[in-house]
């Protein structure tokens, strides 16, 4: 029995991290990466409060964009966080057990400054992104473009798991 565990050993010691992340691609949750997902199916940020709440309530029922759909799920789910932290900040409306779980723990105020700060930012500089498939060309702004994760992860393709 050892040698058979020693044979399977080897052979699973020679899957490469691309060969992996093929059949389980990485998900990359940080607001970089929501910019990128929220540049590809949005277009850019947001220049006021009434622009971000037209986009969560335009796309919110959407079965495209329900739960279990990936990228346009998760370029919305953040954005609805930030509105939950609004709630929480200003006391004018009651926080429920649900939104408060999302703020401190899914998407904390750091996570939320963080975005904040980069949704404000000029989409301006061209990054690849092959997530749903074809190679398409996203604009996010250059600090998001720079970065060697987010470049590495806009080009694994999701599995299509409708």
């Amino acid at each position: 029995m050892a040698n058979a565990n020693d044979a399977l050993n080897a052979f699973l010691n020679t899957f490469t991290e691309e060969q992996l992340n093929t059949v389980f691609p990485v998900g990359l949750r940080t607001p970089g990466a929501t910019i990128a997902r929220l540049a590809k199916y949005h277009g850019a940020g947001f220049a006021d409060t009434d622009s971000l709440i037209q986009y969560i309530s335009q796309h919110r029922n959407d079965p495209d964009w329900a739960a279990g759909r990936g990228h346009k799920r998760a370029a919305l789910i953040p954005f609805i966080a930030i509105v939950a932290h609004a709630s929480a900040a200003t006391g004018r409306r009651a926080v429920s057990d649900r939104m408060r779980i999302m703020i401190t723990t899914q998407f904390p105020r750091e996570y939320c400054v963080e975005l904040v700060r980069l949704m404000r930012l000029a989409f301006d500089v061209e990054l690849d992104w092959r997530k749903d498939g074809a190679r398409e060309v996203i604009r996010v702004p250059a600090e998001v473009a720079a970065d060697a994760d987010i470049q590495r992860w806009c080009l694994i393709e999701w599995p299509n798991r409708r």
